[in-house]
């Protein structure tokens, strides 16, 4: 169906804090305990291809708008109006055939009299008839039929005291018609506005979304900036205390105190822990041109292109003029004749059903000739009402001719007016589809460039804590061992061998800060080890598909990024959650996309408050969630992580 949709968590990703941007849902359920689920992008090489809606059906959207009480709008009392106005013409005048200015009088006093009941309805009325969308339809629809039936019927009272009307009050008539000529009111506008109510909000939403992505994605510069400022700062504090003391056991070694020197000024002046690459790739991505702005169809404006056959619905349309049918009938002609209504609405199905049938299939027209396609087709439809009529309608009936083509117009109308709905929410579907996939496209952008950033941290962390912080260690421990030999000769044998020691020590410091050694994370046996480690402890299943293998073989950063999550995730499940199995899965679902799930049988920690852990989550994934399985007595972490393939 061209109107399938999504979950809706797609459409209402909340920004992490640690981001501020990037799509987490757990935060956007505001309840981790709770299941979320995430949009899985479409692959290019093993999904069909298939546009993916994302707002909701067209029934959903006008069901959503009909049970809210900002549907009680002035766009809807000048709809009112108009319908009103036309409708009292037709129905009044023409009937009785008395055009008395009289009328005005009635019809103006009677549509005020009709706005004031509905603000009045709406002032004494609690709010909570609106808390559900169920309860606020029904509560609507009521408001609706009251306010019409007392209009119909004051309408009658007005027109007999001014000596307009001379037939008998009709309670079926004015009661029930009255009550269903206004929820048909109500039903016409929220169909043709509360799809694009629906669609304002969402693209709102998502342009929103859109332009925190692109402010964040031009302050990337500035993040580098900072992050390679912290991490020299943190560089000085970590080695420049430690070459100070080494220092103080070189005593009176100038060769010795010559490195020492030299490595102090790099460390002070030169260390530059983020590599060049990352400055040039975040220079890149702030300087990315902006996507073309994308805008909405106007009120009354038909799509360039659109498909027919698929937005033309017969029973819908049926449905939709079924009730004015009736009412034209019986007020125009008499409740006996209302079975002519259903003999009508056969012959306009068959028509309809036909005249789609005749539609291409799938195929985009444009908005000449299918507006041309939908007038012809709707005027030979109303056509066959008037025929049918003509058969069937003694010819002597009094209002025959007027209730042929009134009906005739209510059928055109009404196939116009939801060919109409159809066509335009399906644009505004492929309106919303384009700018999730643009807002996608920057995310996973952005999300892969936080990626890179977090893991050249970590590793520099790993380097700076790691292999340089071991080196000094050695160097001072060298010299720590000349004043343990016992005499002086002893001292100057050794001196020489130790301080050509320390000096390589130094070279090789200063070697591996300048340039880091390339990571090399060989992720099957980092996961094999995890196992070994947590052995009679957490038992640990591994299930690693070919698909992500593949990719997982020439991307180092998801490699790393997934040692990270697996490893945290272990320690986290038994420390806070007793877990004694896991199961980690990690599968590869589109392109540039790897689906991390972690599965163990501890308990949910509850409220999961903002850590160095959860931070490492927003930075190294696309999104995440962490969810109870109560009746599995299980504790599921999902997670997306972007791949850079290029």
């Amino acid at each position: 169906s061209a109107h399938s949709r999504l979950p809706a968590s797609m459409t209402a990703r909340a920004f992490t804090p640690a981001s501020q941007l990037r799509a987490n849902t757990c935060a956007q359920s505001g309840n981790c305990a709770e299941s979320t689920k995430s949009r899985q992008p479409r692959e290019a090489d093993d999904m069909p291809d298939k546009p993916t809606p994302i707002g909701g059906t067209l029934r959903q959207r006008i069901w959503a708008q009909l049970g809210s009480r900002r549907v009680w709008s002035l766009g809807l009392a000048i709809q009112a109006l108009i319908f009103y106005t036309v409708l009292a013409v037709a129905f009044d005048a023409f009937r009785l055939n008395s055009f008395d200015p009289a009328w005005i009088v009635v019809w103006v006093g009677t549509y005020l009299e009709a706005v004031a009941a509905v603000l009045l309805l709406l002032l004494i009325l609690p709010s909570r008839l609106w808390k559900t969308t169920a309860r606020g339809r029904w509560t609507n629809f009521a408001i609706a039929a009251v306010v019409g039936a007392i209009k119909n019927s004051t309408v009658f009272w007005w027109a007999t005291t001014l000596g307009l009307e001379s037939s008998a009050f009709s309670p079926v008539g004015r009661l029930f018609g009255g009550a269903m000529l206004s929820t048909m009111i109500l039903l016409t506008w929220v169909s043709l506005n509360g799809s694009r109510m629906a669609h304002r909000a969402l693209m709102s939403e998502l342009t929103l979304k859109q332009t925190r992505l692109l402010n964040y994605r031009s302050q990337v510069p500035a993040q580098v900036s900072k992050a390679q400022s912290d991490l020299i700062e943190q560089s000085k504090s970590t080695l420049l205390p430690k070459l100070a003391e080494l220092d103080s056991y070189l005593g009176e070694s100038r060769d010795a105190s010559s490195a020492l020197k030299q490595l102090q000024d790099l460390v002070e002046n030169q260390v530059r822990p983020l590599s060049h690459a990352l400055q040039i790739e975040a220079a890149k991505l702030a300087n990315t041109a902006e996507p073309k702005k994308l805008t909405s169809p106007r009120r009354g404006q038909w799509p360039d292109r659109f498909r027919l056959r698929e937005n033309l619905p017969p029973m819908s349309i049926l449905i939709f003029v079924l009730p004015g049918m009736g009412f034209t009938i019986s007020t125009l002609l008499d409740q006996q004749h209302i079975p002519l209504a259903l003999g009508s609405l056969a012959v306009a199905a068959v028509a309809l059903y036909v005249w789609k049938l005749l539609l291409p299939k799938r195929k985009l027209v444009s908005k000449r000739r299918g507006v041309f396609a939908l007038l012809t087709g709707a005027a030979l439809s109303s056509g066959s009402i008037i025929g049918y009529m003509a058969l069937v309608v003694p010819k002597e009936a009094n209002g025959m001719v007027l209730v042929s083509v009134a009906s005739a117009i209510e059928l055109f109308v009404s196939a116009y007016i939801v060919a109409y709905i159809n066509i335009l929410d399906d644009s505004r579907i492929e309106l919303e589809n384009q700018m999730a996939l643009i807002n996608d496209k920057i995310n996973h952008e952005v999300s892969v460039f936080d990626q890179m950033l977090w893991l050249q941290k970590r590793r520099w962390g790993y380097l700076l804590h790691g292999s340089v912080q071991a080196t000094i260690t050695a160097a001072m421990a060298r010299l720590k061992s000349l004043e343990q030999l016992a005499s002086d000769r002893e001292r100057q044998t050794e001196a020489g061998m130790i301080t050509e020691l320390v000096r390589q020590d130094l070279r090789k410091v200063a070697e591996t800060i300048t340039n880091p050694p390339a990571p090399q994370v060989d992720l099957n046996a980092e996961l094999k080890a995890l196992q070994d480690t947590w052995r009679g402890v957490v038992e640990i299943s591994l299930q690693v598909t070919e698909r992500a293998q593949r990719v997982l073989m020439k991307s180092d950063n998801t490699r790393m990024a997934l040692n990270e999550i697996c490893r945290e995730a272990v320690t986290n499940a038994y420390r806070h959650g007793e877990a004694s199995s896991m199961t980690i899965r990690i599968d590869r679902p589109a392109d540039e996309e790897i689906a991390l799930t972690i599965t163990n049988n501890g308990r949910h920690p509850g409220e999961v408050r903002k850590g160095m852990g959860l931070q490492m989550m927003d930075a190294l994934t696309l999104d995440w969630s962490f969810e109870a399985k109560k009746t599995a007595a299980l504790t599921v972490l999902s997670a997306r992580l972007p791949v850079a393939l290029s």
